[in-house]
């Protein structure tokens, strides 16, 4: 797993979370589950995300999109997947709001 720094994403996976978190914000500070899971709806459409999911800053998961239903078990079946875990920040008051979750193919980051 690995955690994205925004100030220099270099991986096509990193600028996805970096755009991401930053339309996740006011969704999330919102607990505005409809407008979260649309917004993860669309970043599966990037063809090496796998799943993503919006947890709360106590762990709770607020939203889900994807194809797993557990990270371990899609890990022991496709070892070479990655995980990014970031937290998303609320541009007005620089708190996290939330974390993003995404589960992604290497071999297809462009």
């Amino acid at each position: 797993m690995s955690l994205i720094s925004p100030s220099a994403p270099t991986s096509q996976a990193e600028k996805l979370v970096v755009h991401y978190t930053a339309l996740l914000a006011q969704s999330t500070q919102e607990n505005d589950t409809d407008a979260l899971n649309r917004t993860l709806a669309t970043l599966m459409l990037e063809e090496s995300v796998i799943a993503a999911s919006v947890f709360s800053p106590a762990g709770e998961q607020l939203a889900h999109s994807g194809k797993v239903d557990t990270f371990v078990g899609m890990v022991r079946t496709e070892p070479a997947l990655q995980s990014v875990f970031t937290p998303i920040i609320a541009e007005d008051t620089q708190q996290v709001v939330g974390y993003l979750s995404i589960l992604y193919r290497p071999n297809t980051d462009r």
